[in-house]
């Protein structure tokens, strides 16, 4: 296997700063560059999953282990995500959760969170009812998938808005090209950037696809979020 205006959220303490004109909002660096509260999540899942991968006995600890959540340790179900079978996996999935987090988490760390919560959720839901022959699960592809059609979307959905139709169209070509990589992964059962076969693991497609419909399902309940919250305004007469 290989996881829109700017909220208050971003700056520190939601708040702006009262120290004079001369201040500055701290969670942006100097040259336009990313500084660490701007994606302090991203940075997070990263560390911890690069430490549980070091770390002797982590991964086996908290993986995706159906016997031993039948026991209680239900903690599985979210770090069994963090988890890697070995180091090229670790690599490609953690290469693309950085990159994809990082622009996901600037424009909402809400929505970043929502993605990583709701898809790892949907798959270990997943796994453990409807896929009852797997015993163990491990890592962060499912979530990646939910963030690389988290941006296509935002990227194709503001560009229809402006009529920015060719930037449009590349969005939508990532679109088909995720569609093509999951038909791939489908009709071969290994995946195009890890040698699944020599690691001696298999592709769980149905990770892909929930990742993906968390991520239409979470950007459709953004759209509709505004229309749902409006308050009628009454004209009145005094």
């Amino acid at each position: 296997m290989s996881c829109l205006a700017e909220n208050p959220e971003h700056s520190i303490g939601g708040q702006a700063s009262a120290a004079g004109t001369g201040s500055i909002d701290r969670s942006r660096s100097l040259g336009g560059h990313l500084a660490l509260p701007r994606v302090a999540f991203t940075a997070a899942v990263a560390f911890f999953a690069a430490a549980i991968h070091v770390i002797p006995g982590a991964s086996g600890l908290l993986q995706f282990d159906r016997a031993a959540i039948a026991t209680g340790q239900g903690w599985r179900l979210l770090t069994g995500h963090l988890t890697h079978w070995n180091l090229d996996h670790l690599f490609w999935d953690l290469l693309m959760f950085i990159v994809l987090g990082c622009v996901v988490e600037i424009q909402s760390r809400r929505r970043l969170v929502g993605l990583c919560l709701g898809s790892a959720l949907a798959i270990s839901g997943f796994t453990w009812f409807g896929s009852s022959g797997l015993e163990t699960y491990r890592g962060l592809s499912g979530i990646d998938t939910a963030l690389f059609v988290s941006v296509a979307i935002s990227i194709a959905s503001a560009a229809v808005a402006r009529r920015q139709w060719v930037r449009a169209l590349v969005s939508a070509t990532l679109l088909v090209g995720l569609t093509g990589k999951l038909l791939f992964e489908s009709i071969t059962g290994s995946t195009m950037f890890v040698d699944s076969a020599t690691s001696g693991f298999v592709v769980l497609v149905e990770a892909h696809l929930l990742g993906a419909v968390v991520a239409a399902t979470v950007f459709f309940c953004e759209q509709r979020k505004p229309c749902l919250g409006r308050v009628p305004i009454v004209n009145t007469a005094a």
